[in-house]
């Protein structure tokens, strides 16, 4: 791997290739996020990557050889742009399908399952401050506060070659700035970037407009989930925690997670029941772990576990660390 960093401002020209499962895992959880990763085929991993990285913005392109399920959720804001077979994602109940004329927008910490088959895709990521700057310049600064939905981005040939262009121009002006702690121009690039993607998620409903209050909702709810997964939880036990009729809190959960209530609770459980089964001395059995996870019937967990994994509570047991 070849890493170049800026002492001034954060700038890295990231290139890495492995054939190693547990490698390219740690390389994408120390510079991008922490995410589960299953082949669903054998074969060398062929994981191959170059990107330009910023405090506000990484772009850059990734390749496999050989399909995979991918669970993760970051903090920012996600564009992805296949460029030879789509991908299929689920976000809670949601399906999306990125296309070689189709990226997926994956908003803030919106976790999501992808099936990412054998190829090549571009990737940008923006801070979601430099993101909401580009909001209101194309909105001409109307509105600043704004939920972003995780969508799919039609794009036609001239703007799928447009995405391109910016994922390497962005490439080649971090390289410079390395070089030469030149840091304006690429802040500039870094703008009109954020304005060019903001302007296609305004022209497909990619925003709606949010509240303080209901944000305010929306994240003490999923701490208290994540404090009381192994408890029965209902929409009316949610609501009376925060205050909020269903209605108004399935509305805040939708715009900050993506998910509602019910499907938040899920998430979080299949989450927490996911580290029991992988981290050696936590669990010793897949029942034992649905159970400190909240799931009580071990058939449905068993199905909703291998749809958000791509593989089998007993998969991730059997090839934690330290067991035979």
């Amino acid at each position: 791997m070849d890493t170049v960093a800026s002492a001034e401002v954060a700038r890295k020209i990231l290139r890495f290739r492995t054939n190693d499962l547990d490698e390219a895992a740690e390389f994408l959880r120390r510079n991008f996020v922490d995410h589960s990763r299953v082949p669903k085929a054998r074969g060398p991993l062929g994981f191959d990557i170059e990107a330009a990285a910023t405090d506000r913005c990484v772009t850059g392109s990734v390749s496999f050889a050989i399909p995979s399920t991918v669970r993760a959720a970051n903090g920012v804001v996600t564009f992805h742009l296949p460029l030879r077979l789509g991908a299929d994602y689920r976000v809670g109940r949601r399906h999306l399908r990125s296309a070689p004329d189709v990226a997926v927008l994956i908003a803030p910490e919106h976790a999501y399952t992808v099936g990412t088959p054998p190829g090549d895709a571009l990737g940008i990521q923006l801070d979601p401050s430099l993101f909401r700057d580009g909001i209101e310049a194309v909105s001409m600064g109307r509105t600043r506060r704004v939920a972003l939905r995780s969508i799919e981005v039609p794009l036609s040939p001239v703007e799928s070659a447009a995405f391109e262009s910016l994922v390497r121009q962005h490439r080649a002006a971090a390289g410079i700035a390395c070089r030469d702690a030149a840091g304006e121009g690429l802040r500039d690039l870094e703008c009109r970037i954020a304005c060019w993607l903001a302007d296609r998620a305004a022209r497909l409903t990619g925003l709606r407009t949010a509240s303080a209050g209901g944000r305010e909702a929306a994240e003490l709810v999923e701490r208290w989930i994540r404090r009381h997964a192994s408890e029965p939880i209902t929409i009316g036990r949610l609501s009376a925690v925060v205050g909020v009729g269903p209605r108004a809190l399935q509305k805040a959960c939708l715009s900050r997670w993506g998910q509602t209530p019910l499907e938040l609770v899920a998430s979080r459980r299949l989450e927490l029941a996911r580290r029991l089964l992988a981290t050696a001395g936590e669990t010793r059995t897949v029942t034992e772990a649905a159970a400190r996870a909240g799931f009580t019937h071990l058939g449905r967990f068993a199905v909703h576990y291998r749809q958000a994994f791509g593989e089998s509570p007993s998969d991730t047991l059997a090839g934690r660390p330290g067991r035979n």
